[in-house]
């Protein structure tokens, strides 16, 4: 196209300097040279003023495009600030809260999860350790039973408040309560430690053999039970389970 341009006004000028008159025709005109970058510069000018347009046309486009993504991130954003915190957000703080030794701080938040999402289980299990790690054994056993309550066959609740009363050395009940975990939860080795060890306690050294076999090895197992004997001030038959250990005889 520049070219087709510039040959056509170069015809035209040749064509008006053969028409002048002779008085007129050594007056000097512009040679085809410049006449091309002239034109050259124009079309150049027109492009950019072109594309000018078209910018100014689209940007303002784009803006409201942008503007209209930030007023929405801005609405979700005010949304979700306004929306009360779920109980996995409260349940994480107050775990954090714990990692860092603020336990009086996340006391409070476990009760508010308790207040705000009574349904959420695993809040009554870690707001009973906490209280176990003060000493709180009845406040621990108050927040279990307050679960079970809500969940009767939940073998964790049965283990925990299980441990409470083996730490006040209630032994009867600790044995029912790892004996119902166990049974909601037959897999769970730790639960079936604590039933043996529960029993060992309270002097039943074949029945808690019986259930450490079920998941230790026959030395691991008389070991065990040794410690346990141990506890219970019982030498001989610490003794007679530790030679089993180390012998790895297997009662009959």
């Amino acid at each position: 196209m520049i070219t087709i341009h510039l040959g056509r006004v170069g015809a035209c000028n040749a064509a008006i300097t053969r028409n002048q008159k002779p008085e007129t025709r050594n007056h000097r005109s512009w040679p085809l040279k410049t006449i091309s970058l002239w034109l050259a510069a124009a079309l150049a000018i027109s492009l950019v003023l072109l594309a000018s347009a078209g910018c100014s046309q689209t940007a303002p486009a784009a803006m409201g495009v942008h503007r209209a993504a930030a007023v929405q991130a801005d609405s979700r954003f005010e949304r979700a600030a306004h929306r009360p915190p779920t109980a996995q957000t409260l349940f994480a703080e107050a775990r954090i809260l714990e990692i860092q030794g603020r336990d009086n701080v996340a006391r409070v938040v476990l009760y508010e999860i308790i207040h705000r999402y009574p349904d959420f289980l695993p809040v009554y299990s870690d707001l009973a350790e906490l209280q176990v790690r003060h000493r709180q054994i009845g406040l621990a056993v108050d927040t279990l039973n307050a679960g079970l309550q809500l969940a009767p066959h939940d073998g964790l609740l049965l283990n925990d408040r299980g441990m409470c009363r083996l730490i006040t050395k209630r032994y009867a009940a600790a044995l029912k309560d790892f004996t119902l975990a166990t049974a909601c939860q037959p897999a769970n080795t730790r639960y079936r430690a604590n039933l043996a060890l529960t029993l060992g306690l309270m002097g039943k050294y074949k029945q808690s053999l019986s259930v450490y076999r079920l998941i230790l090895s026959p030395a691991d197992a008389h070991y065990d039970l040794g410690v346990v004997c141990q506890a219970r001030h019982d030498a001989a038959e610490a003794a007679k389970q530790f030679a089993l250990a180390r012998t790895r005889v297997v009662d009959p």
